[in-house]
């Protein structure tokens, strides 16, 4: 009898500590985390609504001080100006209608260095978070079906690709903020390079500016992502806590420490 307890015991401690598609909240949580997320970054940069509204007032001095506003709008692939004034007899080709509410694309690189740089890092850094969080949700789908147990190479993977995508989407959140001091004090050469014909009637000045759905997506997904690399960080620290109890609680020979003490005693 004491043999078959002895080998019933050393069945139990060597016995598989997985099985596959395991139900796990962990996994599965991380999984609708990274899938949300994705959803909603590759919304924002599908988007063709503004990231950023700059409103533009302007007053035609020729026409005796008529005034309205234009917007420039900020998307992740390029900068456009809409509404800008009908002036009757001055030809404006590069909005594209006689009306004044096409959009004129502008070559923000060529008023400020500064702002342009803005839209170059955008993008990049936003199809890289792309790419970040697609991984992350490969990497919760895995665990979820395979094993119960996450080894420490998918922990490391995941805790990098999850931290590496709250840096990236902070790193936009905080270019897009400069925006608000960066483009008002080049309205004026805004409004020249779209016609410099026109720039002449026109004068132009800040009307407030906010920051549209695309911008507030982004700020979502560093949060799900964030609260991602929280639960996997926890995930990881109690994983290997577990084993660590776990291993203490057994002796060199595969038996568990409390059998060796009753041999002991006995």
């Amino acid at each position: 009898m004491a043999l078959l307890r002895h080998r019933r015991t050393a069945d139990a401690v060597n016995a598989p500590k997985h099985r596959p598609f395991a139900f796990r909240p962990h996994p599965l949580l991380l999984a609708i985390l990274s899938a949300i997320a994705l959803g909603l970054t590759v919304s924002a940069y599908r988007s063709s609504s503004p990231w950023f509204e700059q409103r533009v007032g302007y007053g035609i001095k020729a026409l005796g001080g008529a005034s309205g506003t234009m917007t420039l709008d900020v998307t992740v692939k390029q900068w456009c100006l809409i509404g800008f004034p009908d002036i009757p007899f001055i030809s404006v080709p590069e909005l594209g209608s006689a009306n004044g509410v096409g959009c004129r694309v502008i070559d923000m690189c060529s008023i400020s260095d500064e702002v342009c740089t803005v839209l170059k890092v955008v993008k990049g850094v936003t199809v890289a978070s792309i790419a970040l969080i697609a991984f992350s949700l490969v990497m919760s789908l895995l665990l979820l079906l395979q094993h119960s147990v996450m080894t420490p190479c998918t922990y490391t993977f995941l805790l990098l690709s999850t931290l590496l995508t709250v840096v990236a989407d902070t790193a936009l959140l905080v270019y897009f903020s400069q925006l608000r001091t960066l483009i008002p004090p080049r309205i004026p050469d805004i409004v020249s390079q779209v016609s410099s014909q026109a720039a002449q009637y026109v004068g132009a000045a800040d009307a407030g500016n906010s920051f549209g759905k695309p911008h507030t997506f982004l700020i979502v997904t560093a949060a799900l992502m964030g609260a991602a690399f929280l639960i996997t960080l926890l995930s990881a620290c109690y994983e290997r806590c577990g084993r660590r109890v776990k291993s203490h609680s057994v002796d060199s020979r595969g038996m568990p420490m409390t059998h060796r003490h009753e041999e002991v005693r006995v």
